[in-house]
């Protein structure tokens, strides 16, 4: 993949990733909503994609791969409700930095799967980012001025960083296996909506937005960060390792903080500050020596 393509698709996923969490808040809906719209949405973009570029739908499909790719469409379900309902609890800068951990947790998947040792500088990397982790809840840890809604706001972001590790790994060998994007992608999307229509019957949620002025920005969901940011994602995991392709996850907290401030009016507190930069370091480093292998 030439180089220039490489950092445009970069730029393209860390712009798409950077606005969602925004555009959730902005939809004044629950997180089951805009999960569920997200993804649902998404799919005739993603047909209409596949058609555009002639590619086959029809291309044979083993159970094993099958199987795998509802599985990954299961984690990225879960992913999407927990890490949503996070916002609402927390702040963005907060709920961005400890998803973001994800790429971190993808790598340890992958050594622990492929019993590859993990490097000193992967250890002193994700030592680093658990600090960062540490710092950005120091507030909650050390009983300051927190609201009652920090231990579960933080305990679901930290979910949702697991679930989108899982869900990327899954990605990454499905891909490298073969499976075309546009197959891969129907099937997990999919499958994550069926999963979260299942999951809320039996939980008595309402899927329906409750304001037809939200139904802007679920489209935007579906158009920005699941198209330009999951979807591209998933097409470089058939060039790149999963913790590669996750990497530019480093630049969300940075890019959501920002448009918080600018647009919600949220202002980060220094120590999330702080421990956003540590967590990002650290992921990095993590990332740096996995690369070199």
């Amino acid at each position: 993949m030439r180089k220039a393509l490489l950092i445009t698709s970069l730029a393209v996923i860390w712009v798409s990733i950077s606005v969602s969490s925004i555009l959730v808040l902005l939809s004044g809906e629950s997180a089951w909503v805009c999960a569920f719209w997200r993804l649902v949405l998404s799919l005739p973009l993603l047909t209409l994609s596949a058609l555009i570029t002639r590619t086959s739908l029809n291309a044979r499909l083993s159970p094993r791969n099958a199987l795998a790719s509802v599985t990954a469409g299961a984690l990225l379900a879960l992913h999407f409700v927990t890490w949503m309902e996070s916002l609402h609890l927390i702040s963005v800068a907060l709920s961005t930095t400890l998803v973001v951990t994800y790429p971190a947790i993808s790598a340890l998947i992958g050594h622990t799967i492929m019993h590859v040792r993990v490097r000193r500088e992967e250890v002193i990397g994700l030592l680093i980012a658990l600090g960062g982790v540490i710092v950005a809840l120091c507030n909650g840890l050390i009983g300051s001025n927190v609201g009652p809604s920090w231990p579960l706001g933080s305990a679901l972001a930290i979910m949702g960083a697991f679930a989108a590790a899982g869900y990327f790994s899954l990605g990454g060998y499905l891909r490298s296996s073969g499976m075309n994007l546009a197959q891969y992608t129907l099937l997990a999307y999919g499958s994550a909506a069926a999963w979260l229509l299942l999951a809320s019957t039996l939980a008595g949620v309402r899927l329906i937005p409750t304001r037809l002025e939200a139904w802007p920005y679920l489209l935007a969901l579906a158009a920005i960060p699941m198209m330009g940011g999951h979807t591209l994602m998933n097409y470089l995991l058939k060039k790149m390792p999963a913790h590669v392709v996750t990497s530019i996850a480093l630049g969300e907290p940075a890019g959501a903080s920002i448009l918080a401030a600018a647009i919600l009016g949220q202002v980060p507190a220094v120590n999330v500050v702080v421990g956003m930069a540590l967590t990002m370091l650290g992921v990095w480093l993590v990332i740096r020596a996995s690369a070199g292998k």
